[in-house]
C-alpha cells in the first residue's frame, strides 16, 4: 500500500487561507492522500472541495492546548460534525491526566464520543506524548480505550516534540486502538518507519514531499 493511503494531509496553520485549503484538498485528491485535516472554519471548504470524491475531511477540537471547557468541546465537536468533518483529532485535558484525574478525563472525552457517534464520526485522542513518562503513555492508551474512541493520536505538533517510534511499539503491543503518529514526520523514511513500527495513520503537512520521496525510492 502506497504511503499516502496512511497520511492525513494536513494544514492547521493560524495563517492558512481558503486559497491553501483549496490547495491541500487539491494534493489530497491527486496524490489520494487518506483525509485532508484542517482547523474547524475550514471543514466546510474543504468538504465542499472533495465533494463527489471518497477522500474524508479531519478537523481538531480543543486545540492544541487541551484545556477548553468540556462544553466548549462538546459543541466544537458537533458543530465540525454538522459541517462534514467524518474525523475528529480530541485533544485531551493534559493538566487534569497529569493531575492524576483519570476518571475526569475519561468521561470528559467518552462525553465528546458518545455526542457525535451517533452522527456517524470517529474520534481520535491527542494525548501530546511529549509531555507523558512511560507508565503515563501505558495509562494514556487505557484511558483512550475506555472513552470509546478509535484511536489514539500522539502530537498536536506544537509541543516541544512528536511522535516516537518506541511510543508507537508500545501502544502497539497493547492493542484495541487504531494508532495516529503526528509530530515532526517530514520525509518519507521516517513515514515509513512510523508505520513498520505500528502505526495506522500518519499526520503531516509534508504530504506531498513524503509521497515523492517514496517513488525516489521505489
Amino acid at each position: 500500500m502506497s504511503i499516502a493511503q496512511y497520511i492525513d494531509h494536513t494544514n492547521l496553520k493560524a495563517t492558512a487561507t481558503e486559497e491553501d485549503i483549496i490547495n491541500l484538498c487539491d494534493e489530497a485528491l491527486e496524490y489520494r492522500f487518506r483525509t485532508v485535516c484542517v482547523n474547524p472554519q475550514h471543514v466546510c471548504l474543504a468538504r465542499q472541495r472533495l465533494d463527489y470524491s471518497d477522500r474524508e475531511v479531519t478537523t481538531v477540537v480543543g486545540f492544541p492546548l487541551g484545556a477548553s471547557h468540556l462544553a466548549t468541546k462538546v459543541y466544537e465537536a458537533q458543530i465540525a460534525a454538522g459541517d462534514g468533518a467524518r474525523e475528529l483529532d480530541v485533544v485531551w485535558n493534559i493538566g487534569k491526566f497529569k493531575e492524576g484525574k483519570y476518571l475526569q478525563v475519561m468521561k470528559e472525552l467518552q462525553a465528546i464520543v458518545d455526542i457525535v457517534h451517533a452522527m456517524g464520526v470517529l474520534v481520535k485522542i491527542i494525548v501530546e506524548t511529549c509531555y507523558l513518562g512511560y507508565d503515563e503513555i501505558v495509562t494514556a492508551h487505557q484511558i483512550v480505550k475506555d472513552s470509546g474512541a478509535f484511536c489514539i493520536k500522539t502530537s498536536t505538533g506544537a509541543g516541544p516534540e512528536g511522535a516516537e517510534y518506541q511510543t508507537i511499539h508500545t501502544w502497539k503491543k497493547l492493542g484495541d486502538l487504531k494508532i495516529k503518529a503526528a509530530g515532526g514526520i517530514r520525509n518519507y523514511a521516517r513515514a515509513q518507519r512510523f508505520v513498520v513500527v505500528g502505526a495506522d495513520f500518519l499526520g503531516t503537512s509534508h504530504g506531498v514531499s513524503i509521497v515523492l520521496g517514496e517513488k525516489d525510492e521505489a
